[in-house]
């Protein structure tokens, strides 16, 4: 199966089950609202972007609402850390989600469990 840097799993009651695609680069989506095909008005403009920042090794995802950015994360492939944020409508951002503390802990309890071997062997 293709790997994707972004997939989305799209959830919807008319379906029996889910549909999903991936993306490497980025997906537009326009949002519709109204009674048909012929009756519809754009309500809003998603995008899921990444991009991959050379200077610093990372990808950078986004997620934009109306050309705002509502969301963006960060993934370092060298330490396999993400960060993801929420920005508000100034642009400040809140951590919302990071995996450098489990990945420190799980670091952590394997020189633990390592140092315990070595004292058993010695």
């Amino acid at each position: 199966m293709k790997q994707y840097k972004i997939w989305n799993n799209i959830q919807n009651t008319e379906y029996k089950g889910s549909n999903s695609f991936g993306t490497n680069n980025y997906v537009k989506m326009d949002m519709l609202v109204g009674t048909s095909s012929k009756n519809s008005f754009l309500f809003a403009e998603i995008n899921q972007n990444i991009y991959f920042d050379e200077q610093l090794n990372r990808y950078q995802y986004q997620l934009t609402i109306d050309n705002k950015i509502v969301k963006e994360g960060f993934y370092y492939p060298k330490t396999k850390t993400m960060t993801i944020f929420k920005v508000d409508e100034h642009g400040n951002k809140t951590e919302v989600f990071t995996n450098a503390k489990h990945i420190e802990a799980n670091k952590a309890a394997v020189k633990n469990w390592n140092k315990k071997i070595n004292q058993i062997g010695a």
